[in-house]
């Protein structure tokens, strides 16, 4: 994110219709967790590392990193548990691997 050119804060960030969501929270605050749970909801993905909006036109940017899930969340989320290593706290899922499909840039309409 230090690399992009416009506005950019740690946030989750999901699409449903036309409506986008930014859920900026600190690490640690469930950020990943509620963003998965709307991805699994049928919202689409478009961050949960960074809210990026482009300051010429004020669209918010995909910025698509793997969600990184604790077993806590895995758990309440009913996402299968790919941890093989038992010291592995956090496991990386896809958007695809949560049933998600990659939202479009638009506007941020909600925080």
């Amino acid at each position: 994110m230090a690399a992009y050119g416009g506005f950019s804060v740690h946030s989750g960030v999901a699409r449903l219709e036309d409506r986008i969501l930014a859920i900026p929270v600190e690490s640690g605050g469930g950020k990943s967790t509620l963003t998965a749970a709307l991805v699994l909801a049928g919202f689409s993905y478009l961050s949960d590392e960074g809210l990026c909006v482009e300051y010429d036109t004020g669209l918010v940017t995909p910025y698509p990193k793997p969600i990184s899930l604790a077993p806590w969340s895995r758990s309440a989320l009913g996402v299968a548990d790919r941890n093989t290593n038992g010291s592995v706290v956090e496991v990386a899922y896809s958007m695809s691997e949560l049933g998600g499909t990659l939202g479009e840039p638009g506007q941020l309409t909600d925080i």
